[in-house]
């Protein structure tokens, strides 16, 4: 038999026949059922069937290890870009207020734009596309932080500057508000607390000097009522209103009269149109106006006393407190009204 061809050996007395063969030639048993073997040359390997088997197996084996540490790395990748993307959704939602968007609109639009597109490219796993969108928006976020804590410094101290102008100048409740308003662009601001705090107690103090009275020259300035401010002569004992248009407009004579009887104004209802004379009492000389203007309040021009002008009765005295001239003139004619009474 030659090298490369098949025999049968057989299993009773491991005699050699040919693939051929029926029956052993030795011992005749039937070879039908018996595998054939290939004939090997001398120093011939047996082909390592189980070795490739083995190396198929093994390489199998490391390349689903390999898909597997490259699919959970991706889904590592996926999650990571998740979270940030949630966290950048909340710095967003934080900024996104109108006091932010004063200051940093623009940036927060830009972040906003480009959370969406880190999404689109989430949705087809093109995850450096993400994490490049993503970068983009945490910029615009930084910026827009940024120019927020600038704008909110500097509109703090023009508020606190603003209440500390009002509350030089008395005006209680705009310096109160002026503060509050500090207070939105600088929550928990201690400063701005005490000055309101202040403000309060010096708008307290006020109002009860101003029911006390305070003096300028021969005058007491009192407000029993709240904005209700009368003058009170303490030589002549009469009580007048402070405010030189309390009506708002002018009127003839008639209506003056009957605007001031009916008048109720700091707690009293007994107010009248002035007697020429106790109008001239008014009258300050040597200078111009010729009313104490920082005792009142007053009109460069015409006001109504109650007299007659006796010569015609249809004219009546006025004093010009501008320049203190004192005339009678028609009752039909339009001029300014100061109410008095008895005081105090």
């Amino acid at each position: 038999m030659k090298f490369g061809e098949g025999i049968k050996i057989c299993p009773n007395c491991k005699t050699e026949n040919r693939q051929q063969a029926k029956f052993c030639k030795e011992c005749q048993l039937d070879l039908t059922k018996v595998l054939v073997e290939k004939i090997k040359k001398p120093g011939e390997k047996e082909f390592p069937v189980f070795k490739v088997i083995a190396g198929i197996i093994s390489t199998g084996i490391i390349l689903i290890l390999i898909l597997y540490l490259f699919t959970n790395i991706t889904a590592d990748k996926a999650k990571k870009t998740v979270r940030q993307i949630i966290a950048l959704e909340k710095e967003i939602s934080f900024l996104d207020n109108n006091i932010t968007k004063k200051y940093s609109g623009p940036e927060i639009n830009q972040a906003k734009s480009f959370l969406i597109e880190a999404k689109k490219s989430l949705d087809r796993n093109d995850h450096a596309s993400s994490v490049e969108w993503l970068n983009q928006a945490e910029v615009n976020i930084k910026l827009a932080k940024e120019k927020e804590k600038k704008g909110r410094e500097n509109d703090y101290e023009l508020y606190m500057n603003k209440g500390k102008e009002y509350s030089q100048k008395g005006d209680w409740d705009n310096s109160i508000n002026s503060y509050q308003q500090a207070l939105k662009y600088k929550q928990d601001d201690t400063i701005a607390k005490k000055e309101i705090e202040n403000v309060q107690n010096k708008k307290i103090e006020a109002k009860e000097e101003k029911r006390e009275g305070y003096f300028i020259g021969k005058y007491k300035i009192i407000e029993p009522i709240e904005g209700e401010k009368v003058v009170i002569d303490t030589k002549t004992k009469l009580m007048w209103v402070w405010n030189g248009n309390l009506a708002g407009r002018v009127m003839n004579w008639k209506d003056a009269i009957y605007y001031c009887k009916n008048l109720k104004y700091a707690g009293y209802t007994d107010w009248r149109l002035p007697e020429i004379e106790e109008l001239k009492t008014l009258i300050k000389k040597d200078e111009r106006p010729r009313i104490d203007n920082k005792a009142f309040d007053c009109r460069d021009s015409w006001y109504w006393s109650v007299t007659e002008y006796a010569p015609y009765t249809t004219f009546a005295m006025l004093v010009n407190f501008y320049n203190g001239t004192v005339i009678n003139n028609d009752k039909t004619l339009f001029n300014y009204v100061r109410c008095v009474r008895a005081g105090p």
